[in-house]
């Protein structure tokens, strides 16, 4: 079963390789497609290529108007709908690549979204699995995505602040390590307990450069990709519905938004959060021993300094404090004992 962005990014790629698509499409696909999916990720030199992709899928041969049905026609014509062995792969990876965007460029940093039907409760690659020519087609026809226009843009815009925070944060740890006491107390804030001497604020200090440089870079990288977690959505309901993002062991840059996120205003305080949040867990392996609703005041007893280190939201709380994200009200009702 396909279960992440990197396992099916993994397959197309490998039916790409492998399997012989219509005659313009197989050459189009092993030469252009081939260099957009380098083995790290997504190659943003070759974004136009993706863009034809869908285009030629939208409107084939030159069609002024696209529909539901035009675009599964494409997609069964490019995948040589004729051979019917491994047809269902075939249109699944065109299918996927469809709902991938390359949203934007800023500098070195490169944002791309995997949005797929919201009427899909796998990847592409199990969602076709058995289907007869007649189902594929009805199937290819959903297009209606899971995030929006706005999404999108709010992902971008939120990568960027994410990005502009751990600059920040560098900045005030270099100062805290030149024991320049705002600062130091800014990290004893959010990650000193009572017992805490200079010491070991010092080595936090040192843990915490370490960490942000990481997601700094992921931050500025040109491979960051946000998804749809399609399985989870349709397995587990309940907690895509009260979760506002999360990310799985893989090699590939991601971070699946889920409902919470996407239901409301999404202030740029909750984007940028949620994005240095979820890549705190995937690049120093934080946990989530506390949420800012219960409390995120490192103390001696229930929350002692090593635990609000390995605690997820307090990098995120952290990062906005630094960059004056947060009134003073919200600050204190954050920063209470758990």
């Amino acid at each position: 079963m396909i279960e992440t962005f990197t396992d099916a990014y993994r397959k197309t790629q490998d039916v790409i390789t492998k399997e012989t698509f219509e005659k313009d499409w197989d050459s189009f696909l092993k030469t252009k497609i081939k260099k957009l999916m380098g083995d790290d990720g997504l190659n943003d030199a070759e974004a136009a290529s993706l863009t034809k992709l869908q285009n030629d899928i939208k409107y084939p041969k030159g069609a002024a108007k696209t529909s539901r049905s035009v675009e599964a026609d494409a997609i069964l014509e490019a995948a040589k709908q004729d051979d019917a062995n491994k047809l269902q792969d075939r249109a699944a990876a065109l299918k996927f690549l469809r709902h991938v965007y390359f949203i934007s460029k800023r500098g070195a940093q490169s944002i791309w979204v995997c949005s797929p039907p919201k009427r899909y409760a796998n990847w592409t690659y199990d969602e076709f699995a058995g289907l007869n020519k007649v189902e594929l087609k009805s199937r290819l026809a959903h297009k209606t995505e899971i995030f929006s226009t706005g999404n999108m843009n709010k992902m971008s815009a939120g990568t960027q602040d994410a990005l502009a925070w751990c600059q920040k944060v560098l900045i005030s740890l270099a100062s805290a390590k030149n024991k320049v006491k705002k600062d130091r107390d800014l990290v004893s804030r959010w990650f000193a307990d009572e017992n805490t001497d200079d010491a070991k604020l010092d080595a936090l200090i040192e843990k915490l450069t370490a960490g942000f440089k990481k997601i700094r870079d992921v931050c500025n990288s040109n491979q960051l990709v946000f998804s749809d977690d399609t399985v989870d959505r349709s397995t587990q309901p309940n907690l895509w519905k009260t979760t506002y993002a999360l990310v799985h062991d893989e090699k590939l840059h991601v971070i699946y938004v889920e409902k919470v996120l996407l239901g409301r205003s999404g202030t740029k305080l909750e984007w940028a959060i949620t994005i240095v949040h979820e890549l705190s867990h995937r690049e120093i392996k934080t946990k989530d021993h506390f949420y800012s609703e219960s409390g995120l005041k490192p103390n001696a007893g229930s929350f002692p300094s090593d635990k609000a280190l390995e605690n997820a939201d307090n990098w995120g709380f952290y990062a906005a404090n630094v960059n004056g994200a947060l009134t003073k009200g919200k600050i204190q009702a954050v920063l209470k004992e758990p």
